[in-house]
């Protein structure tokens, strides 16, 4: 015979998983067709958890309804494993959810809303329970990216964080993400799950200035390993110029193997490349970025850096090729023209600042077609005509302090070694003389201590000196005449 049941029960004060639950109070009846329950409701500290719906006799789940309100989340993430809950702090904060479901565990069809931290986020699933499978869509909103993300990664960075060893990437710097720029967090995406592979076949992603969409393969057999596609239309550089510890430790959580393309590189929030198509791998923690083309400032780069972490500091490699650059964008200041440029580049370090100053390598650079701002051989020229001897040397200075000159070449070669770059032999050929340069550029300081040798052309005539030290954006000009005079007294 069939046996209905009604039970109406009031459980003043309960304990589950070292929590205290009060004023629990359910609903619930059982009958041939169904086992229902018509209310689930409970309360922790000062949020609340309601539930109801029922399961038919045809194995139907029906109309069932999960809600939680919590004024600060905290009691509820004290009950959950600790893998699942992330930074604590992300749960000080109110929670909201509401959750519905119907079907049958072989196709589960679910739609829910949660608010956390400012945090929203919204899916609808369909899930068979039984082979653990879902697929569906999820969007996940925040109105300040750079703010989630520092949230989620903690909020205690180390100055001093040995991230090989012992650093802790929920602490390893929240100054990290200010790369992002300001503004919010969307992620929409389509998704399929199963127990060792998650396939997303589109997704978008906005954070801060980061624009990107795409399509990629999370395999979870083994190491985590990421594989896809990825299309940025603005695709911000992750670039530090502080002592903050570089985030090393999230290279570990994954492999990658990404084809990229961005549409505008931005350093800074300046665009410095177009048109970029790469390569980025992950793999045991060491990270490459290989691009094979992309446009800049009229010209082209391609080039391969690789981060590696299996020593005690990070170890970056980059060779990278440069073709005819237009440095009208200021990018050697006082200088124009179109530039060839070839690196290579070695540095290691902890932070951006050590990086630079540990960086080491070759630099060797061509410029065409192009003019030195700040110094006039035209002028200096025409002031070797000048009598008398002070009017000479008076319109000699103004000349190698103003005006401009226009080559047809220039090249040179830098060595850097420790943050130190060493000029040597380069030199600029002009129709009205040459220009050597010799001296050396402190990178991480930002000055330099140069001397630029200037020999118009004219018979027997003197080298001419111009030292520039100090601040490269400023740098202090010293002309240097010896030997001038009594070229001029022989004339």
């Amino acid at each position: 015979a069939d046996m209905n049941l009604s039970l109406h029960l009031n459980i003043p004060h309960a304990t589950l998983r070292g929590q205290n639950f009060t004023a629990t109070e359910l609903e619930f009846s059982s009958d041939a067709a169904a086992m229902r329950i018509g209310k689930l409701v409970t309360h922790l500290a000062d949020g609340t958890i309601n539930l109801s719906g029922a399961y038919t006799s045809d194995g139907q789940i029906s109309d069932l309804n999960i809600g939680m309100d919590f004024p600060d989340a905290s009691a509820l993430a004290a009950m959950l494993p600790a893998a699942w809950t992330g930074p604590a702090a992300v749960w000080n904060s109110p929670l909201h959810v509401q959750a519905q479901a119907n079907g049958t565990a072989d196709a589960l069809a679910v739609q829910a809303r949660g608010e956390l931290s400012d945090i929203r986020i919204d899916t609808r699933i369909t899930a068979d329970l039984k082979t653990r499978q879902a697929s569906g869509m999820l969007a996940v909103r925040h109105p300040n990216a750079p703010r989630l993300i520092t949230l989620l990664t903690g909020l205690n960075p180390r100055e001093n964080c040995n991230v090989r060893h012992d650093c802790d990437i929920n602490k390893a710097g929240s100054a990290a993400w200010t790369w992002l720029g300001g503004g919010s967090l969307s992620l929409v995406t389509q998704f399929a799950a199963t127990p060792t592979k998650i396939t997303v076949p589109y997704f978008t992603l906005s954070a801060g200035t980061l624009q990107t969409r795409g399509d990629v393969v999370l395999s979870l057999e083994g190491h985590p390993t990421l594989t896809g596609t990825l299309t940025a239309d603005t695709l911000p550089l992750p670039l530090q110029s502080d002592s903050a510890p570089l985030p090393i430790g999230y290279l570990r959580m994954l492999n990658a193997d990404l084809t990229l393309h961005a549409n505008t590189v931005l350093a800074y929030a300046r665009p410095v490349l177009a048109d970029l198509d790469g390569v980025l791998k992950l793999q045991d923690g060491g990270l490459s970025l290989t691009v094979q083309n992309a446009a800049m400032d009229g010209g082209t780069l391609a080039g391969t850096a690789v981060l590696s972490t299996a020593t005690d500091a990070p170890a970056l490699t980059a060779d990278v090729t440069l073709r005819s650059i237009n440095l009208a964008s200021g990018m050697l200041p006082g200088l124009t023209g179109f530039a060839d440029v070839t690196t290579q580049l070695t540095a290691s370090g902890h932070s951006a600042r050590a990086m630079l100053a540990s960086l080491s390598g070759t630099i060797d650079i061509g410029v065409h077609d192009g003019i030195v701002n700040g110094i006039s051989l035209t002028d200096a020229l025409n002031a070797t005509v000048l009598r008398p001897h002070a009017a000479a040397e008076t319109a000699l200075r103004i000349a190698l302090e103003s005006g401009a000159t226009d080559f047809s070449l220039a090249s040179g070669k830098a060595t850097i070694s420790n943050g130190m770059a060493t000029l040597q032999g380069a030199s600029i050929a002009t129709d009205h003389g040459s220009i050597g340069i010799v001296g050396m550029v402190d990178l991480p300081r930002g000055t330099l201590n140069t001397r630029l040798t200037i020999r118009p052309n004219l018979p027997d005539f003197p080298d001419i000196g111009l030292v520039l030290t100090g601040p490269q954006s400023a740098p202090q000009r010293r002309v240097d005449l010896t030997g001038f005079g009594r070229w001029f007294s022989q004339q």
